[in-house]
């Protein structure tokens, strides 16, 4: 699986349950954000730069659609 084709995260992730994810920081945020769309839980030890809060409203409207 190419990680860098976050259009697929929903399709490879569709089997599991939760996700950790630990990239590289420069792929880290788009990650953890095609994770999260995907409507999986997750946990993330990556570092990035962007600020993660900015995810709170996606992962809630996630949540609220039974999407998790």
């Amino acid at each position: 699986m190419d990680l860098s084709v976050f259009s697929e995260y929903k399709n490879f992730l569709a089997p599991f349950d939760i996700v950790v994810t630990a990239v590289p920081g420069f792929m880290g945020y788009k990650t953890l954000e095609a994770v999260i769309d995907a409507g999986k839980n997750v946990v993330d030890i990556s570092f990035f730069s962007e600020d993660a809060l900015q995810l709170d409203k996606l992962a809630k409207n996630k949540e609220g659609n039974g999407d998790h």
